[in-house]
């Protein structure tokens, strides 16, 4: 389901929409009384095509192309929903699960979403967004018949705080088909025994993101049990604090270095840095590492990523400042995406990265496709920089914290720098700007930014 279903279909076209009527051709007889026998009668037309549609619509994986589908006609609205598996609600209050699990009823997989990633900076309306009780409850409660079949089941970027509900036991005690189980926005401790026996039977899954509330021992504990997961979001990075004093912790890196499958590596959350060398045996074949919730430096972030060759994706904090920007630059030659978020997004605060550390990023990874930058301070000559060193750049997102900021260095706008993106990257589809701009940039982006 799109983003756009809703809003495309009133919320009571489900109860409005009859079924086809079934509509029957009487046939004609020849001669008369019992001995007359009927002519040859026609497949139903609505059935035929429905049976067709049926075939059609399963090659079908867009959800802008299945929505489109949806509103050609009544037919299709209603084979369109039966042959949909794969759910997404791009904002949790557009639709009831009611409404929802009614349309659809052979979905396979949901994934729900709420807040946008800047709400994390104070950036939203106090009390937007989806809360437990509105958004995500009614949704498993709903699905509970069918979870047996249930393959994802990502919460992304809710805040799920009703810590009286064990969601976790919802799912069948018996072997699931679950691929994808995704938590990490869960405020609330979760029943592990149970969690633990879920991955234990769930031989399937590839990917498993945990909340803070999860301990690095109780990361270890599922890592023996799923040394097939592919993306593994690790919870809170330090050790439960019922720990008995002077215990033998686990051996962390052998768990990391049996999962050999593991491609994507998130968490992170209530670091000990400490820890960070545990992870060390799965550097070289991570395509995706997340750590913007690790309040690390460079000197902590060097050891790891200087063996990240194949990272393609990475986010990080500005915590490791310029210096660790470089580290990236000189090993991460293939980094398609680059996000960098402040550790303190208050406009007065010191901005550890710089100029420095995006024409670092511009000079190494020149294969950069996307990029989202928060600093306190930038010239037009390291984005221009940027502009051609990067010319496959789609998005192109800084963010210049503190309002109406010039070139630090000539004092100058900086309408030179971004008019050098939509200029030189002719694939652009994304641009957020900051910064002290005149209406000379803005003539820039009409004359270039077509895209």
């Amino acid at each position: 389901m799109s983003e756009d279903d809703d809003r495309s279909s009133p919320s009571d076209s489900v109860n409005t929409i009859d079924s086809c009527s079934n509509k029957t051709t009487s046939g004609s007889t020849s001669g008369s009384g019992p001995s007359s026998i009927p002519e040859y009668q026609a497949p139903y037309p609505d059935q035929v095509l429905e049976n067709v549609l049926e075939n059609v619509l399963c090659f079908l994986t867009s959800r802008r192309d299945r929505n489109a589908a949806s509103l050609v006609c009544r037919s299709w609205y209603r084979v369109e929903a039966l042959t949909r598996s794969d759910l997404f609600i791009g904002n949790c209050y557009a639709v009831s699960p009611r409404r929802a699990t009614s349309r659809f009823t052979r979905i396979r997989s949901v994934t729900l979403k709420g807040k946008p990633r800047f709400a994390d900076f104070n950036l939203m309306p106090p009390n937007w967004g989806p809360t437990s009780r509105p958004g995500f409850l009614p949704w498993l409660r709903r699905t509970r018949g069918s979870r047996r079949q249930l393959r994802v089941l990502d919460l992304i970027e809710s805040e799920v705080s009703d810590d009286e509900v064990d969601w976790i036991s919802f799912f069948p005690e018996s072997a699931t088909c679950l691929e994808s189980l995704i938590f990490d926005c869960v405020d609330c401790p979760i029943n592990f025994d149970a969690l633990e026996r879920l991955v234990a039977r769930s031989l399937s899954l590839k990917k498993l993101r945990l909340n803070r509330y999860v301990s690095i021992g109780q990361l270890h504990r599922l890592m023996v049990r799923a040394p097939q997961l592919t993306h593994l979001g690790t919870g809170s990075f330090r050790p439960s604090e019922d720990v008995a004093q002077g215990e033998q912790e686990p051996d962390y890196t052998s768990a990391f270095a049996a999962s050999k499958s593991l491609v994507c590596l998130s968490g992170f959350r209530d670091i000990i840095p400490d820890y960070l060398t545990a992870i060390y045996p799965v550097c070289a074949s991570l395509t995706s590492l997340n750590l913007s919730y690790a309040n690390i430096n460079a000197e902590q972030l060097k050891p790891i990523i200087g063996n990240c060759h194949k990272l393609q994706i990475f986010w990080v904090l500005d915590s490791i400042c310029d210096e660790g920007l470089q580290a990236v630059a000189a090993t991460c030659k293939e980094l398609r995406e680059l996000r960098v978020f402040p550790i303190d997004a208050r406009e007065d605060s010191e901005g550890p990265v710089s100029e420095v550390g995006l024409q670092a990023i511009s000079e190494g990874c020149r294969k950069l496709q996307s990029i989202l930058y928060f600093c306190q301070r930038m010239t037009n000559a390291a984005v221009i920089a940027m502009s051609k060193n990067c010319p496959d750049l789609v998005v192109f997102r800084l963010c210049i914290m503190g309002r109406h900021r010039p070139d630090h260095v000539t004092g100058e706008p900086m309408d030179e720098g971004f008019g050098a993106i939509v200029m030189n990257c002719k694939k652009l589809t994304r641009l957020a700007v900051s910064g002290l701009l005149t209406d000379r940039a803005f003539n820039y982006f009409g004359r270039y930014g077509k895209q």
